[in-house]
């Protein structure tokens, strides 16, 4: 019989429940097994039975042996009896790959409109993850398109393809982003509702971004950042980036009407001064920096605003990582003073964080960085105040490597107690 003329001729089986058992059961194995599922796949295949298992309280036995007949007759599968039951018992059905378009024609007429088979949605998936890695450049998001596109020819691919296609539109603005953006300006600009971000993407993006950035960018130290420093690292921001400071800074700030620049020197605000975005994108950091002898980085808020104004001393507030645009101003800094006896200190949590943190700052920023009351005879002082660190935080302390810290590793370890830099204000003393 020819293709079309076979397909005309099947008929209609909407009202036949166990005919529909059949065919899902047939394309359910098709769609889930490794290679039957191909488009244009050949030969034959088998549905089995040896154990009775296609008939059950709510497919009888003879009900199922009547529909399997009713199909045979039909031509599309072929009833394998069990030897001396013929009519009553079957140990397979056996059809033709070749036959599968009929069968997803079947099961679109009389079970489910919408269904469209795997390979049909592998298709779709593919073209629509190539189409994303054609225009995305970020090397992180490309990263994440790439193991997506290795999955193309995973089971449940319809879901996946809905999944990409949802959030395809986010991780294009993510890629165009260049500065930092408030996050529902973002969700306002690129997702058309200011809340949409927060609400359906930002979980998402973030378990991406950890998983991701951390492989690309060997400036995230990303299992250890929470999810506001993780989105900081993409330009995401939920509130301005702001860069704390106190003591001598000399800046030049471009006046607003483009007429010139403006020396500022933030010694003369001997509380601190704070440098929001906007500051950061418009100051250059004049080449001269006189009496600065001392900068010290500060893991904790209240330990920085703690810290007396010393005229040769600028402490900055690290609030734990920096974010990138903080990072790049400090770099600068740094290349500003280069050659120049700058003493470059950092003081932190004494536990896993603040250890990766004192890392990062001096692999990233300050490469004569030292530690300072993250020490041995600083944890025995305040050993009062020390509480137990996470199991799986101290696992990971134990195989951390950091020369000048490992004494005061080794001393966490060993009692697995850690200590929060603000116990060091609690007796009056930790004066930097």
């Amino acid at each position: 019989m020819a293709e079309d003329e076979k397909r005309n001729c099947l008929p209609d089986w909407s009202g036949d429940r166990e005919v529909q058992y059949l065919i899902e059961k047939i394309i359910a194995q098709a769609e889930n097994s490794k290679n039957q599922w191909r488009k244009g796949s050949t030969g034959r295949k088998s549905l089995d039975n040896k154990k009775g298992q296609l008939f059950s309280r709510e497919h009888l036995q003879s009900e199922v042996s009547r529909a399997a007949e009713i199909l045979e007759e039909a031509g599309i599968i072929q009833i394998n009896w069990s030897r001396g039951y013929r009519g009553l018992e079957f140990d397979s059905l056996s059809y033709r790959l070749e036959d599968m378009p009929y069968f997803y024609e079947l099961y679109q007429k009389t079970v489910d409109s919408d269904f469209q088979p795997r390979w049909y949605w592998t298709q779709k998936y593919r073209a629509l993850v190539e189409e994303e890695l054609a225009q995305i450049e970020r090397p992180w998001i490309r990263a994440y398109y790439e193991n997506l596109l290795s999955q193309a020819e995973s089971r449940n691919i319809r879901e996946r393809y809905e999944k990409t296609a949802a959030y395809k539109e986010c991780f294009r603005g993510l890629d165009k982003q260049e500065e930092p953006i408030y996050k529902r300006l973002f969700s306002k600009k690129f997702l058309r509702d200011a809340k949409w971000f927060e609400k359906e993407c930002q979980g998402y993006v973030v378990k991406q971004a950890r998983k991701y950035c951390g492989r690309i960018d060997a400036d995230l130290e990303e299992a250890e950042m929470s999810d506001t420093e993780i989105l900081s690292q993409i330009f995401i921001e939920e509130y301005a980036q702001e860069l704390s400071v106190k003591g001598p800074l000399c800046l030049e700030m471009k006046v607003p009407d483009g007429t010139g620049w403006k020396y500022i020197q933030t010694g003369d605000w001997f509380y601190g001064a704070t440098l929001n975005s906007e500051m950061l994108k418009n100051a250059r950091i004049s080449k001269d920096q006189p009496g600065l002898k001392r900068i010290i980085t500060i893991e904790n808020k209240a330990n920085f605003v703690s810290a007396p104004y010393q005229e040769d001393t600028l402490y900055v507030f690290s609030h734990g990582y920096f974010t990138p645009k903080e990072k790049e101003f400090l770099q600068k800094l740094y290349c500003v003073l280069k050659g120049q006896n700058i003493c470059y200190l950092h003081s932190g949590d004494l536990d896993y964080g603040g250890v990766k943190i004192f890392h990062y700052i001096k692999t990233k920023i300050f490469p004569e960085l030292m530690p300072l009351y993250m020490d041995v005879e600083t944890f025995e002082a305040y050993a009062a105040y020390a509480e137990p660190i996470e199991e799986q935080k101290l696992e990971k302390l134990k195989k951390l490597e950091e020369l000048l810290l490992q004494p005061v590793i080794d001393k966490m370890t060993e009692t697995g107690l850690g200590i929060e830099q603000e116990s060091f204000l609690l007796k009056g003393e930790g004066n930097l």
